[in-house]
């Protein structure tokens, strides 16, 4: 069952509480939206419209507290209004404001979330704490969605930088970072993350290509948008790269790129991302060395001609690639602590907590081209 929120309620002046906001959610799910104004409602119902079961032990009592907090902040803002009480969790109410013209609030520019109540019970019935804080996260990460097309169809999608939706959610990006992980891990929410960033070659500014979110069932879909997206930003000719995390992870590619000029296969999307991380080693070694200095170490991007990303560069001049082995782990180059600016992701989803958060935080490195060489 499909369950429309107006983003109003989300962010913005007229916004609720998470446990007014998921109260609302779950008074949505019973009201029959414009057929009647006044409903039988109790908080057990409203826990069963969230959960989407019946818990045999009962639901939680500070849980229904909770929500019944959320209950008179609705009330108190005269979104809905009490016709009778019948006992302390058993009310008649007049929901008839709930009622939303879809039509109406498109032509009105008044926006909505569209949400599927079987994630909303993943997430009630798998998330241990801070059910209300994610419920709201996931009701706000949603309305940022756009439909995106893939082939024949569309897809909705999301690119919202996290500090971002931080910032409009009055969170930290800590906690976006953790309510990502515990959607994600609960199949509520697909992400692809992208590996790398990129630096402004004329200012100098770090920007980041942030994470595609989307949802879990089209999760394979979500990932081929993601990778389009950072490629479509991650290599423009205005920029220069830096990577992500560990130092070798450029001298990885560059060992890939020996192999398969050595005949091994990769598949074309590995190619792909092989031959824009080669071409960008070769255009900083072209800008930092020149075109005739034997140093730059410039490798034949000819090699993927035959496909279709290739791009035929005139201005640069390769020289015969060599084969090495893989080389031993190297240490790090210099840490430096980037400073995010607004269209940059540099979140690790996986982990959350304050020591792996700072250890997240203090991964960042520039790459050093100076220690690219062809032997490396």
């Amino acid at each position: 069952m499909d369950i429309f929120i107006e983003k109003k309620y989300v962010t913005g002046a007229k916004a609720l509480s998470e446990k007014a906001l998921t109260c609302y959610l779950a008074l949505k799910r019973i009201y029959n939206n414009g057929k009647e104004s006044n409903y039988y409602v109790s908080m057990n119902m409203l826990c069963y419209q969230l959960f989407g079961k019946y818990i045999q032990n009962g639901y939680k009592r500070h849980f229904i507290d909770d929500l019944q907090t959320g209950l008179n902040e609705l009330i108190n803002n005269n979104i809905i209004s009490y016709v009778d009480v019948i006992s302390k969790r058993e009310f008649i109410l007049d929901l008839s404001h709930l009622y939303l013209d879809t039509k109406k609030s498109k032509e009105n520019k008044e926006y909505f979330s569209v949400l599927n109540d079987t994630d909303i019970h993943k997430i009630m019935n798998n998330c241990k704490a801070e059910k209300f804080k994610v419920c709201r996260y996931f009701i706000y990460l949603v309305g940022t969605f756009v439909k995106v097309p893939y082939k024949d169809k569309s897809y909705k999608a999301g690119f919202m930088k996290i500090e971002y939706m931080a910032d409009k959610l009055n969170i930290t990006s800590k906690s976006v970072i953790k309510y990502n992980a515990i959607l994600e891990d609960n199949n509520v929410i697909a992400i692809y993350k992208a590996k790398f960033n990129m630096r402004n070659k004329t200012t100098g500014e770090i920007n980041g290509i942030t994470n595609t979110y989307g949802f879990y069932d089209d999760k394979d879909i979500i990932m081929q948008i993601g990778k389009d997206h950072e490629i479509e930003y991650g290599y423009d000719k205005d920029t220069k790269k830096i990577i992500k995390a560990k130092g070798n992870l450029t001298r990885s590619w560059v060992a890939k790129y020996n192999c398969f000029c050595n005949g091994k296969q990769y598949d074309e999307e590995q190619l792909k991302q092989m031959y824009f991380v080669i071409r960008d080693l070769n255009k900083r070694n072209l800008e930092k060395y020149g075109k005739d200095n034997e140093n730059n170490h410039l490798k034949d991007l000819s090699v993927f001609k035959d496909y279709d990303f290739y791009v035929d560069e005139d201005a640069i001049e390769p020289s015969s690639p060599k084969v090495e082995n893989e080389p031993a782990p190297q240490n790090s180059a210099k840490v430096q602590v980037i400073h995010k600016t607004e269209n940059e992701d540099n979140s690790e989803d996986d982990e959350v907590s304050e020591e792996d958060y700072k250890n997240y935080l203090d991964s960042m490195v520039e790459i050093d081209i100076d220690t690219l060489d062809d032997d490396n």
